[in-house]
């Protein structure tokens, strides 16, 4: 028999039978969140999984409760939301034996599509059922986790621009997003990095350098995927001395599945990197979040750092 709470119960322990689902709800009752509470209870009720529902109205909620459920008898953790949802309760569960449920309820969802995790909601409940325990590895800069990628320069500053364009402008997501990709491109900065890793060192003039948990593919319709998220390895992206055409060009040849040929397109890959910027702070994106850390920036990976619950014919991070 299923059960449905919508608040973290006080003065009891979660029993270890029963699975707690974080839910990252926006400020206030919404349509949408009220649908997807009904969504989910439905869900709940009709594959028969004991579980605890809690709700967040905002991101230090949401911390908060990943870090009492990470303390709680439960054994299964399931974080229901975008990639920053997702991020935000596998930290606080990172290094322990608990196991992180994923219920894809974001806009573009990397992080369970590279787990072959379902996008569909029942689906997704079912998989808390029948799925099986994978390993993954976790990325970390300067303390901040990520499960996908982490980067500098061009898409941090989009990020910056979109949030102003929907809480002063009132603009949707994508049209923000488009607004402040324009703008970006305009500007198009330039960045001026030195990194070390593998011994080495380079300098290097960029316009991005992104840092990705694990290779992904360069592959036609599969840009932005990744095969596999155990192999230990940060993978390193960046666009040497590119301005706003060869930024337009790299676009482009990445719209075609050719980004590896480029000339000037860099990459390797290293199990930890140091990242010096001439500025003694700069803005970082991890899984889509963006935050000012100080440099030099330290990036490592934990190699199988994480528990997960993958569909049970998945072979993407076994």
């Amino acid at each position: 028999m299923s059960s449905y709470v919508l608040s973290p119960p006080k003065g009891r322990r979660v029993r270890s039978s029963i699975v707690i689902v974080l839910l990252n709800s926006t400020s206030g009752a919404t349509g949408r969140d009220d649908q997807l509470s009904r969504e989910m209870q439905e869900a709940v009720r009709r594959h028969e999984l004991k579980a605890e529902v809690w709700h967040a109205e905002s991101g230090s909620e949401l911390a908060a409760l990943a870090r009492r459920a990470a303390q709680s008898d439960s054994r299964t953790v399931v974080a229901g939301g975008g990639d920053g949802t997702i991020n935000a309760v596998a930290a606080a569960l990172l290094g322990s034996d608990k196991r992180l449920g994923v219920l894809p309820l974001g806009t573009l969802n990397h992080f369970a599509k590279d787990l072959g995790v379902p996008l569909e909601l029942d689906a997704a409940v079912r998989n808390l059922i029948t799925g099986r325990e994978a390993v993954v590895d976790v990325g970390e800069v300067n303390g901040r986790v990520f499960l996908n990628n982490s980067s500098l320069g061009l898409y941090p500053r989009i990020v910056r621009h979109r949030d102003q364009q929907r809480h002063q402008l009132g603009r949707g997501k994508w049209p923000a997003f488009a607004w402040a990709l324009l703008s970006a491109m305009h500007v198009c900065p330039t960045l001026r990095l030195r990194l070390q890793a593998n011994g080495s060192e380079r300098v290097a003039r960029t316009p991005f350098l992104f840092i990705g948990n694990n290779a992904y593919s360069m592959d036609m319709l599969r840009i932005g995927a990744r095969e596999r998220l155990d192999q230990g390895a940060l993978s390193v992206y960046y666009a040497r001395g590119a301005g706003r055409l060869g930024v337009f060009t790299l676009a482009l040849r990445s719209l075609l599945g050719r980004v590896a040929q480029a000339g000037n397109f860099e990459t390797f890959t290293a199990q930890e990197l140091r990242v010096e910027t001439r500025r003694r702070s700069v803005d970082v994106s991890t899984d889509g979040e963006v935050t000012r850390l100080e440099s030099p920036l330290i990036y490592r990976i934990h190699p199988r750092a994480l528990r997960v619950l993958v569909p049970a014919n998945s072979e993407s991070s076994a």
